[in-house]
């Protein structure tokens, strides 16, 4: 797992969860996304300031530590892992086939 790029569509507590976690075994997290959109940094996201951000402006887009991604642009970046935190029914068979890794 050391430096996978994950994605991770969901920023809620299980999302904001995982990420920590996550960054604790040396992954980089590129993409986080919300139902509001989301936000990607190829060289990785810093949880901590993007969860203050999240408490306090819940548009991801305007996190200053990366670009603006929506939700359907997540799924189709070059993540290794992706992680669907959101509502279900996110990965569909339309967009399956889009995904650039795994889906856990």
């Amino acid at each position: 797992m050391e430096d996978a790029k994950v994605a991770i569509q969901g920023f809620g507590n299980v999302g904001y969860h995982a990420a920590k976690s996550i960054q604790g075994i040396d992954a980089r997290i590129i993409a986080v996304s919300n139902s509001f959109g989301g936000v990607y940094n190829k060289d990785g996201l810093p949880i901590e300031p993007l969860h203050h951000h999240a408490q306090t402006d819940r548009c991801l887009h305007n996190f200053s530590g990366g670009d603006k991604v929506t939700n359907e642009e997540l799924l189709t970046l070059g993540f290794d892992i992706l992680i669907p935190s959101a509502m279900e029914n996110q990965v569909t068979g339309d967009n399956a086939n889009k995904l650039s890794g795994n889906v856990f």
